[in-house]
């Protein structure tokens, strides 16, 4: 009897961690991992550590992150973003000829 009962329990345990797995397996990806603030480190058994360095500060996260304001992408390609008001100036050999025709 006492070893039927140690082979029951030793079967809810396996059960257990197979169920334990399985609901590990099905978490999706954090946001992080595929963001261009994100410092991501990676361990051998699989874990991640990752810090945001969104801003110029390094902070860590602790969680696992779904939705971010902050978020872009790494594989696109960067923005260029123009300052100021004035439009660019194009070929200035050209602006010169045409100024010269108008006078």
């Amino acid at each position: 009897m006492p070893a039927l009962f140690l082979v029951f329990i030793v079967r809810l345990i396996e059960a257990l961690c197979r169920q334990m797995r399985k609901a590990r397996a099905a978490r999706p990806r954090p946001l992080c991992t595929d963001c261009v603030h994100a410092h991501v480190q990676y361990a051998v058994n699989g874990r991640r550590a990752i810090a945001c360095t969104f801003a110029g500060a390094v902070r860590p996260v602790e969680l696992d992150v779904m939705y971010c304001t902050d978020y872009r992408d790494r594989n696109t390609a960067s923005r260029l973003v123009q300052i100021g008001f004035a439009r660019p100036i194009g070929d200035p050999d050209l602006l010169g000829e045409v100024a010269l025709t108008e006078n």
